[in-house]
């Protein structure tokens, strides 16, 4: 093992192996060391498919090692892993039984199905627990602060998240991501950027996005949402010998009176950039709301950017 931890030229694959071997032997500073080298990054290897591996399997590898070491990224593998297990598309047995291995070992790491936690709601104690793996409490709010703790009274390790639905008041919106990046720009016919704080009546513009796919996984079925406000028109060229926008690498675009919507699907580190132009034709004051995109079945990825107040003048 240090021979081959010395030789170099190890694949990431290789490199989380190795890295898992060391930790068996209970040699924690020698995986850790290794796995500086390594990354969360999984491809498909055209040298792979002679022996069925992938980049799945190689994940489910990868969170087998991680149960090993408590790594804080194990949550979100198992995540991604989760959700390929439940997808439609096709899964080779490796695939398959490694996966389902490593979610058994991190499950079984972690102590188990069974909890028991206390929940902490605004200085009211409710003592929780479960024989299943997963448990779902509905929790009331009042208006203003609120406060939520958890203490895990277990042994099991627990994951908590706080699901919230709901529209923030006008103007009260807060720009948001998980493991997507999102980008509006406002150009002009040069392509140079202009504030839309303010604008003339018949000024015509684009309005640029960019989105970014910064998770570990192949996304499909994102939709990217822009609105734009009631004294702005979109400059629909469908219908024309133009192009709308510049750029659509959209696989579907739904162009309404108030906004544009685009699906599409992204693959993991890679971006598109969408451009729609649009007019500003009615005088006054209105409100701008922010580019919004996520996936269409998963709450996991999604990106949002703040709206703000623009005015057509004359």
């Amino acid at each position: 093992m240090n021979r081959l931890r010395k030789s170099g030229g190890l694949t990431n694959a290789a490199l989380w192996r190795l890295a898992g071997a060391y930790a068996l032997t209970g040699n924690k500073s020698a995986a850790l060391e290794l796995l500086e080298k390594a990354t969360l990054k999984f491809e498909n290897q055209r040298y792979s498919w002679y022996t069925y591996g992938s980049a799945l399997r190689n994940m489910a590898m990868a969170l087998e090692i991680m149960t090993l070491l408590q790594d804080e990224n194990e949550r979100e593998m198992a995540q991604s892993i989760a959700a390929q297990l439940s997808s439609e598309r096709w899964l080779n047995t490796q695939e398959t039984a490694y996966s389902l291995l490593a979610l058994g070992k991190m499950v079984k790491i972690n102590g188990g199905k069974s909890f028991r936690v206390s929940l902490n709601q605004n200085g009211q104690t409710t003592a929780l627990s479960s024989e299943k793996s997963i448990l779902l409490q509905e929790l009331s709010f009042v208006m203003g602060d609120n406060s939520i703790s958890l203490n895990n009274t277990g042994e099991s390790r627990i994951y908590a998240s706080l699901i919230q639905q709901g529209r923030y008041p006008m103007g009260a919106e807060k720009a948001a991501t998980k493991n997507l990046s999102l980008r509006t720009d406002f150009l002009d016919k040069e392509g140079k950027r202009i504030n839309v704080t303010e604008l003339r009546q018949g000024t015509e513009f684009k309005i640029r996005i960019n989105i970014l796919n910064n998770s570990n996984d192949d996304l499909r079925d994102l939709s990217l949402t822009q609105l734009v406000p009631s004294g702005w028109e979109i400059v629909n060229t469908n219908f024309t010998d133009a192009v709308q926008g510049s750029l659509n690498p959209a696989r579907y675009t739904d162009i309404r009176d108030d906004k544009v919507n685009y699906y599409f699907d992204l693959r993991s580190g890679k971006s598109m950039t969408f451009e729609l132009v649009v007019n500003a034709s009615y005088l006054g004051r209105y409100y701008l709301a922010g580019t919004h995109s996520s996936t269409m079945y998963s709450d996991n990825y999604y990106a949002r950017t703040q709206g703000q107040w623009v005015t057509v003048k004359q």
